[in-house]
């Protein structure tokens, strides 16, 4: 590759994901991981630098804030985004079904739309923009006003 690229991984301490950072980094991209540590351990990505030689750049981070995931995007240059980030016992999943589907639809959507958000950010120019996501909003924004 001739400009390194960089990769945002979500799930990145759970097997697959860890697995397929090892790949990544071997095959010379940046990657960038996140994961809120339910079911897995940050010690697998040191296990992940031991094997490729190269750093990992990891944010312990729930995909259900959209704040943090808007300000990991708007900290670093991401030019793909693999997403391993869910939830997967059966059992589990049918006897609380909401945590689940909050967790791995909702966790999704979040993704989706920050990812559009700084993909039009880019193709636009757009200086700033403001992200509404728990009752909070960020950047600056200007009075808005209707003409009839």
């Amino acid at each position: 590759m001739s400009k390194q690229k960089t990769v945002f991984v979500t799930g990145g301490t759970g097997y697959i994901g860890s697995h397929c950072i090892v790949d990544l980094l071997n095959e010379g991209y940046e990657v960038i991981t996140i994961d809120n540590l339910t079911n897995s351990r940050s010690g697998a990505l040191r296990r992940v630098e031991e094997i490729t030689g190269k750093k990992v750049t990891f944010y312990e981070c729930d995909l259900l804030d959209g704040e943090t995931v808007h300000k990991i995007f708007a900290k670093h240059k991401i030019d793909y985004v693999i997403h391993f980030a869910a939830m997967k016992a059966v059992g589990e999943s049918m006897q609380f079904p909401l945590i689940y589907y909050k967790n791995n639809v909702i966790g999704t959507i979040n993704l989706i739309e920050v990812s559009i958000f700084v993909i039009l950010q880019a193709l636009r120019g757009i200086a700033q923009f403001f992200l509404v996501t728990g009752c909070k909003t960020q950047g600056r924004f200007s009075t808005f006003t209707q003409q009839k």
